[in-house]
């Protein structure tokens, strides 16, 4: 971890976090960030098998508020490669968001990692690493 790094863009985060896309299980970590959005702590949530994980945004929100947090961003992996999201990712991503907006942290990204490419949940967008 590097405490106090800005990550501004979806390829920063990616750069960051790309050792993910290694990992055979799918792991859902999280970023959270001061009100700077500076980096404060990487935290991973959950774990699962092969192709599939559940969260709990209660126990995400309860760590950013652990870490006196203003902001969050959340990453996970597709063990498959490929980033585009599913439509559970899109509706988690949905609940993180609604529940951010009720606690007042932003949520700034869900970012998800593929081989070589990652998605922007926020930017909606595909990019391949190797292009950038």
């Amino acid at each position: 971890i590097k405490p106090g790094i800005k990550l501004n863009t979806p390829r920063d985060i990616y750069e960051y976090m790309k050792d993910m896309s290694d990992f055979k299980q799918e792991h859902f970590e999280i970023l959270i960030l001061d009100y700077k959005h500076r980096l404060l702590a990487r935290k991973l949530m959950f774990i699962g098998p092969n192709n599939a994980t559940t969260i709990s945004v209660r126990e995400i929100f309860e760590e950013v508020l652990a870490h006196n947090g203003s902001a969050m961003i959340a990453v996970h992996n597709h063990p498959s490669g490929e980033a585009l999201p599913s439509l559970d990712d899109e509706i988690a991503t949905s609940h993180l968001m609604e529940a951010g907006e009720v606690m007042g942290i932003d949520v700034l990204d869900h970012l998800i990692i593929g081989a070589h490419q990652y998605y922007s949940m926020k930017a909606e967008t595909l990019y391949n690493a190797h292009d950038k």
